[in-house]
């Protein structure tokens, strides 16, 4: 790491990130600004590339002159001169600052393939993006309110479902749906653990 790490990407160099389970690309600059609660993907120990939680949002101030490398292939980098790239010199692969490469001259190393995970997804466990989503709901929930009804009593549980006894002993009988958030509210407060194949997650109608 160099001292002019912070110091050698402007504004609008655009990251890779993941903000609300969304993937998209958004400006250093603009994470930076509004303090964006966003992932971003990062080389972890042992050199895989994940998404990772921004620690601190630190701005510098721009000390280098922006300039554009074009590579071989027409791909273009906007740096700084003092921003370090991995370049071949003297036989060897090195971070070398952006202000000693020689147009025409110099190589760059980028990689062809990042080192991901190479597990397949089968399926995808939506509840907990969705859990404080009012507009959610989730089905196949009678077993856990009968469990929430003997842990924490009738009343309760229709308090935290927001519901009458009533309609609640309906829910129940009936297996009908209910707000995702009131149901992970009860399920927190009786301590109950959910098994996620048996549960489906529907919008409102």
């Amino acid at each position: 790491m160099s001292k002019w790490v912070g110091e050698s990407l402007p504004y609008d160099e655009e990251l890779i990130v993941k903000k609300d389970g969304i993937i998209k690309r958004m400006k250093i600059g603009d994470i930076v600004e509004n303090k964006e609660k966003v992932e971003v993907l990062s080389f972890d120990k042992d050199k895989r590339v994940n998404f990772t939680e921004v620690d601190d949002y630190i701005k510098h101030q721009q000390t280098s002159q922006l300039v554009e490398v074009t590579t071989r292939t027409g791909r273009k980098i906007r740096v700084t001169k003092d921003h370090s790239l991995f370049s071949f010199i003297s036989g060897k692969l090195v971070s070398a600052p952006t202000s000693h490469l020689i147009p025409n001259e110099s190589f760059i190393a980028i990689p062809k393939r990042l080192n991901l995970p190479k597990e397949i997804i089968k399926s995808i466990n939506l509840y907990g993006p969705f859990k404080e989503d009012k507009s959610i709901f989730i089905c196949n929930v009678k077993d856990y309110l009968i469990k929430c009804k003997l842990i924490l009593g009738l009343d309760k549980t229709a308090e935290i479902l927001e519901t009458s006894k009533g309609y609640l002993s309906q829910i129940i009988s009936r297996n009908l749906p209910i707000c995702v958030t009131k149901f992970d509210k009860s399920i927190k407060k009786a301590g109950l653990a959910l098994d996620f194949d048996n549960l489906k997650i529907k919008l409102k109608g």
